[in-house]
This record gives C-alpha cells, sequence and structure tokens, in this order.
C-alpha cells in the first residue's frame, strides 16, 4: 500500500521528487496536513463547499481523480492502523490475564479430570435450587429440614458435590439420576429384639410406615463427610438417634455401631417425593433409653423374628405399610445377619455395593 508523507523530503530523497506537475495543485499542503487528522483535501472542499480548481479557476477532472484516489487510500491505511493497533491491545491483555503469579504451578489434568473436575466445583459453589412445589400442606418442622445439604455421590458412592434434602427427594431430580448417601440403624436389646419405629404422619416421605430403627442422612459437614471406616456416617447416625429417638448420645458411640455393607435403591413415595440413596447398613445390640420425638416418630416397639415375619406378612396382604428400603433388607439380609448377631464380621463387605431397584415398589 502507499505510504503517505507527511514532511518534508529527507537528504537521501531524489531530484525527482522536486519535479513538479504541470498543473500545481494550490491546496496539496492542505491535503497533506489533514491527512495527518484522517480528513483530506476532497473532503475538506466538501465540508466548506469549495470546488476543486486548476490555477486557472476551471475544473481540472484528472487532478480530482488523483485526489479521489488519494482520499481512499488515506482512508484504507488509516483502518488499518486502527485494526493492528487494536489487535496488539488485545494480544497485550491476553498475556497479562494468562500470566502466571511469580511461583505458581500449572497443573495439567486429563481432559476427563478437567470435566470432573469442574462438575464438581460447579455443584459446591451453586446456589441451591428449590424447584417450586406446593408444601403449604406440609408439616413446618419437616419443611426446615428440607434445607439440611445432604452428600451427593456418583453410583460407586464417591462425593461428587452437595445438595438440599428437599432437591435429593422430589422424582423430578431422581429421574435424572441424583443420588445421595444414606444410612440404616438396627438396633437391638439385650433380648436380641430389634426396635422398629413407625414414622410419623408428619414426614414428607413414607408417612405412617413402619421401618427400622433408624433411617436418615449424613449432612454434607466436615465431621460426617469423614469416610475412614464410614466414620462420618456413624456420627450422623449418632446423631440422628438422638433427635428422632431421644437416646443419648453417650448410649451410641460411634465406634460400638458395626458397617456391614451398602446397599443402593430407588423407589418412589408418591408423585412428588422418593428416594435414591446408597445405603450404609449399621447393626448395634445395646439397651438403651428412648424419648422420641412424635414430630418423627408415630410409635415404637420391640420385635422378635417371629413377630417381624408377621409384621412382613401383614404389609404383603395391605393390613399395614412398610418402607420400601426395609422391606427389601427384610427380605435379603436381615434374618441371616440377626442369626449371626455376635458373629457379624464375616457378613462385613466395604467393598459391593448391592443395587437391587427393581424389588421396589412405590408406596401408595
Amino acid at each position: 500500500m502507499k505510504k503517505f508523507s507527511t514532511g518534508s523530503p529527507g537528504p537521501h530523497s531524489s531530484t525527482e521528487h522536486k519535479t513538479t506537475p504541470s498543473i500545481v495543485h494550490k491546496h496539496d499542503n492542505e491535503e497533506r496536513r489533514s491527512c495527518r487528522h484522517g480528513v483530506t483535501a476532497v473532503s475538506q472542499a466538501k465540508m466548506t463547499g469549495r470546488r476543486w480548481t486548476d490555477g486557472a479557476g476551471k475544473t481540472d477532472r484528472f487532478e480530482l481523480m488523483r485526489a479521489l484516489e488519494r482520499d481512499w487510500s488515506v482512508q484504507c491505511a488509516l483502518m488499518v492502523r486502527l485494526l493492528w493497533a487494536v489487535r496488539r491491545s488485545a494480544a497485550a491483555l491476553l498475556v497479562r490475564v494468562n500470566k502466571p503469579a511469580a511461583g505458581a504451578q500449572t497443573l495439567h489434568l486429563p481432559v476427563q479430570q478437567h470435566i470432573q473436575l469442574y462438575s464438581q466445583v460447579r455443584r459446591l459453589s451453586s446456589p441451591v435450587r428449590m424447584p417450586e412445589i406446593n408444601m403449604d400442606n406440609l408439616d413446618e418442622k419437616q419443611v426446615q429440614l428440607l434445607a439440611e445439604m445432604c452428600i451427593l455421590i456418583d453410583d460407586n458412592d464417591r462425593k461428587i458435590g452437595a445438595d438440599s434434602k428437599k432437591n435429593c427427594h422430589l422424582n423430578s431430580n431422581i429421574d435424572k439420576g441424583l443420588l445421595h448417601r444414606a444410612f440404616s440403624v438396627f438396633l437391638f436389646n439385650s433380648e436380641e429384639k430389634l426396635l422398629l419405629q413407625q414414622r410419623s404422619e408428619a414426614k414428607i416421605t413414607f408417612p405412617g410406615c413402619y421401618t427400622n430403627t433408624c433411617c436418615s442422612h449424613p449432612l454434607h459437614t466436615a465431621s460426617e463427610l469423614e469416610e475412614q471406616d464410614a466414620i462420618g456416617v456413624r456420627r450422623a447416625a449418632q446423631r440422628r438417634l438422638q433427635a428422632e429417638l431421644g437416646i443419648p448420645t453417650e448410649q451410641v458411640p460411634p465406634e460400638e455401631m458395626t458397617y456391614l455393607t451398602r446397599i443402593h435403591y430407588k423407589a418412589q413415595s408418591d408423585g412428588i417425593w422418593g428416594e435414591h440413596e446408597i445405603d450404609y447398613i449399621l447393626f448395634m445390640q445395646k439397651d438403651v433409653d428412648l424419648n422420641p420425638d412424635p414430630n418423627e416418630i408415630q410409635s415404637h416397639c420391640y420385635v422378635s423374628k417371629e413377630e417381624l415375619k408377621e409384621i412382613l406378612e401383614k404389609a404383603k396382604r395391605k393390613e399395614l405399610e412398610i418402607t420400601p428400603w426395609f422391606s427389601l433388607i427384610a427380605e435379603t439380609f436381615l434374618f441371616k445377619w440377626w442369626d449371626n448377631l455376635h458373629n457379624l464380621k464375616k457378613f462385613i463387605d466395604h467393598e459391593r455395593i448391592h443395587r437391587i431397584h427393581n424389588a421396589l415398589v412405590a408406596h401408595h
């Protein structure tokens, strides 16, 4: 592209530069000066109303065309310079933004780990999402508990984030695969009878159903997130035994609970609420003091093996209702474990997760 000079010829200019055209335009100097500001002589003439003429006052078409060409070339040159300036500024900005701080180390992760890391950060940093559900007819205390943060996990029980108890129990989220960590406690007394409870009618999921001693969730807190020997889950069980049944915490220390195995199940309570959990099975034998919270528990009793079998038969005849997870455990593992209450070590299996979704029927 033609480069325009804005000053006097340099010392190395040829003598051809001193040769003047046959027609000298009286606005040439004005044009050169105006080019510095992006305005050519032609543009000035348009603004001032002056005509482009030769020395005799006649319009010179040849010179007019040359001026128009110069006008277009100047504008193009200025545009190119402007674009280059913008590009340099943008490049400099990117360099400053991407430049690591002094002493910083760059962590290189495979693409899949990047995706997993982003997913975890996004879940942990996102605000709690609570879909609009009409809860006017629900118990006020139970609604408050829906804000508790449960531990989100993948199908292999690996932590991937946290979400509210409400979101974890909505069928709309469960259908999308939302899965959380839970536990089920089976507490036996010195007579080897199992403590059962009947859930209160205030409960949002499976109200009025009979179930095992205590069923709940570890929360997304430092003490209950700890996974070594499932200590976080056992601490959560101690907390809920006190909250639901009024058992003093010193009577149910976590180290006296036996963590047997895990069960992955899914079940609907109604059209809105349900369960999708990996459930830690905890056994304990001890005589304890009871002071149940009526907002949590409608009734409770100790049962023998024969009495529990009668309850299961009544449930099959629709004479009473039991929770799906309790029905699942009772029909698969419970009586075998119960028969070996003093020799449970041979049943401990922390590697396997028993997956028995299809055995469950929705509660009505």
